[in-house]
């Protein structure tokens, strides 16, 4: 019976845990079909105006998480990089040689919307020009 209020009790505190979990996330980008959002609360300091940042896809369809991955964001140059990589059931990974180096922002793409919450967030040394 101790086993069984115990379980319940952990039933009932999770829901109000998930839900400050997920307010953590805000969206920046979507194209219909699929969310990309960054965790406000991991939002780090990597270097002299880089920060890092967990992100993820979403499915809208099934709102099942697609990827997870640590991605960087250089606020002064305009570049981002994934460090490593989640998928749904696995550990993370380090990112492939190729996602490790630094790419520009294309102007109106979903990096740009992520890379402009990202450095909004990190403070006066972030702010994006």
């Amino acid at each position: 019976m101790i086993l069984l209020r115990s379980v319940a009790a952990l039933a009932l505190c999770a829901s109000p845990l998930a839900a400050q979990a997920e307010a953590r996330w805000v969206n920046v980008a979507s194209d219909g079909a699929e969310a990309l959002s960054i965790d406000t609360a991991t939002v780090a300091t990597v270097g002299e105006g880089v920060y890092r940042v967990w992100e993820r896809s979403v499915s809208l369809r099934t709102k099942e998480v697609r990827v997870l991955a640590r991605a960087d964001f250089d606020c002064r140059l305009r570049l981002t990089r994934v460090v490593a990589v989640v998928l749904p059931g696995y550990q993370p990974v380090p990112a492939s040689d190729e996602e490790r180096e630094w790419t520009e922002i294309v102007p109106g793409s979903p990096y740009e919307a992520e890379w402009r919450q990202v450095c909004a967030r990190a403070g006066p040394a972030g702010v994006p020009r």
